[in-house]
């Protein structure tokens, strides 16, 4: 009957209960695991940018409707999915916060929309406005290419980032 039992953790609980002395070890804990499932979150936005950059070289390698359309499905999945991690992102800094992280952490920062873009490596890239884009902080961590279990995906985000 392990099922039948239900456990909030530290951050369900209010501002008072958190703060005790007795749930600072349980805080720290949950802390941890969360700012796991945030890296997550933005590893899984950066793979999810880099691919859906890859696929607007691909809409230029092939022709007809069916390669446009295929082109097309495939970018539709990536930015749902691009999404979907940005929201979860964006979710689980809101309880690190919660958890006494500071607003101003150097690396779980505010994440905007602009901030969600593609890194642009090569000037052929660049799309009008770009040249006015500073570097978003979100790239600054390139190491969550070194987690794609694939060589060829390694490969092509390394040689991408050069």
């Amino acid at each position: 009957m392990l099922h039948a039992i239900h456990v909030e953790l530290p951050s369900y609980y209010v501002a008072s209960v958190r703060t005790h002395a007795k749930m600072a070890e349980p805080v720290s804990i949950e802390r941890k695991l969360r700012e796991g499932q945030a890296k997550d979150a933005l590893d899984e936005l950066r793979t999810h940018l880099t691919a859906l950059y890859s696929l607007e070289d691909l809409r230029g390698q092939g022709t007809g409707q069916a390669h446009g359309q295929r082109v097309k499905a495939l970018a539709a999945t990536e930015v749902a999915i691009g999404h979907q991690a940005r929201d979860e992102y964006r979710r689980v800094r809101k309880v690190l916060i919660t958890l006494g992280m500071p607003e101003d952490d150097k690396t779980f920062r505010v994440l905007t929309d602009e901030d969600a873009k593609p890194f642009i490596i090569f000037s052929h890239q660049h799309r009008r406005g770009d040249s006015k884009r500073t570097g978003s902080w979100l790239w600054e961590d390139f190491s969550f290419a070194d987690n794609q279990g694939d060589n060829e995906v390694k490969e092509f985000m390394y040689h991408s980032k050069c």
